[in-house]
């Protein structure tokens, strides 16, 4: 009995190297870097559809950062919230070249929104010297933006509460007697 465990044991083995000999030889290790563009798989019912023709890749989605070895984070547009990706889910997406041939096209969603135009987190964090009032308005021609609020004036931290008074009647969800009045 001993001999014929032995012998399933070694075939096993056998199987289990080819096979992944095999796996290893046609398989695609899948390395994005941060700003190329990818599609995101994500499967839908087709009902009365077949299933081949779905177009289930959504994108093209920009990759903002590499988390771990096998999942990125992934943005659709400047704007849109970010989502955290399995590389399995990403493929890909070629830029398309522009009429010259040298440069990529980028996505329209992209291109409004150049790291060019955008303003540096130097350039936010500055400290100003403010000499004005305090009630600039944010007009044409001025350059400060307007308050956050007027000066002067508290700032609550929590959130806005209104205060309503119930007489006892009414906090027992007794009717009031007719003829009297509560407030």
């Amino acid at each position: 009995m001993r001999q014929t465990y032995a012998v399933v044991r070694d075939h096993l083995k056998a199987s289990f190297d080819r096979n992944k000999r095999r796996y290893d030889a046609r398989v695609k290790s899948s390395h994005f870097d941060v700003g190329d563009f990818v599609y995101y798989y994500v499967p839908k019912n087709h009902y009365g559809k077949n299933r081949k023709w779905a177009m289930d890749n959504r994108g093209p989605y920009c990759v903002e950062r590499r988390v771990n070895q096998v999942n990125y984070v992934i943005r659709r547009s400047p704007t849109a919230a970010p989502i955290i990706a399995h590389i399995d889910r990403l493929s890909r997406y070629y830029l398309q070249k522009e009429t010259d041939g040298i440069t990529d096209r980028l996505p329209a969603v992209w291109k409004s929104h150049n790291t060019t135009t955008r303003p540096t987190p130097t350039a936010l964090t500055s400290q100003r010297t403010d000499n004005s009032d305090g009630l600039s308005t944010g007009e044409v021609g001025n350059n400060t933006p307007p308050p956050d609020r007027i000066p002067g004036t508290a700032v609550s931290s929590g959130p806005p509460t209104t205060a309503v008074t119930i007489d006892a009647t009414a906090a027992r969800g007794q009717r009031a007697r007719p003829g009297t009045v509560s407030i």
